[in-house]
């Protein structure tokens, strides 16, 4: 699956149980994520913004 389809996935998956932060972090991330030209790199880059959103919600929750 390419990158952006996995980010937009995962914006999907986490957005009903996001706030504000969260979401705006993402599509700040996504917006940078257009910018990236290698495949690879975006793959790594994605990998890295949802390991982070996560940890921005499990912050929420504790």
């Amino acid at each position: 699956m390419p990158a952006l389809e996995t980010f937009d996935w995962f914006m999907n998956q986490i957005e009903p149980r996001s706030h504000e932060g969260v979401r705006k972090y993402l599509e700040e991330q996504r917006q940078y994520l257009l910018n990236i030209r290698n495949e690879n790199e975006r793959r790594r880059f994605v990998e890295e913004v949802m390991l982070e959103a996560r940890a921005m919600l499990q912050e929420r929750k504790n």
